[in-house]
């Protein structure tokens, strides 16, 4: 059974520090008990796609990795991801995600007054025409 249905629209965004896993070729360089191989399994039995492919973490001294992700139910509901550079002294990149929503139109029956527009001279006249005070 499914974590989400695949109706709704959904996007997790992270730093999830697995370095083991490779996201082009969907495999894992770890053991099958290993948290990478484990959620690996968990993307793909639950139907995620995975948006970014190319490192995201780069580090002079080490292999650079896929670290942060984008993971959505639907592979279009991502239209680009643009990669920026590190903020400060940080060593992952930045990523600018634009996403495709379709937002629906919602017609509404109720009336929205302008209280604005009120003429409340006019109100407290007419209140106190009423004569309900006598």
């Amino acid at each position: 059974m499914g974590i989400v249905k695949n109706s709704c629209p959904v996007l997790v965004v992270g730093d999830f520090n697995l370095p083991k896993i490779d996201w082009q070729n969907l495999c894992v360089e770890a053991s099958e008990n290993s948290r990478e191989h484990s959620f690996l399994s968990a993307v793909v039995e639950n139907h995620f796609f995975q948006h970014v492919i190319k490192p995201t973490r780069l580090r002079s001294d080490q292999t650079p990795s896929t670290l942060d992700l984008v993971l959505t139910k639907s592979s279009n509901f991502v239209s680009n991801i643009d990669v920026c550079p590190p903020l400060g002294k940080s060593d992952h990149i930045v990523l600018e995600i634009s996403l495709r929503l379709s937002i629906p139109e919602v017609k509404s029956t109720k009336i929205w007054y302008d209280y604005a527009k009120a003429d409340y001279d006019g109100f407290k006249k007419f209140i106190i025409d009423l004569n309900l005070c006598d």
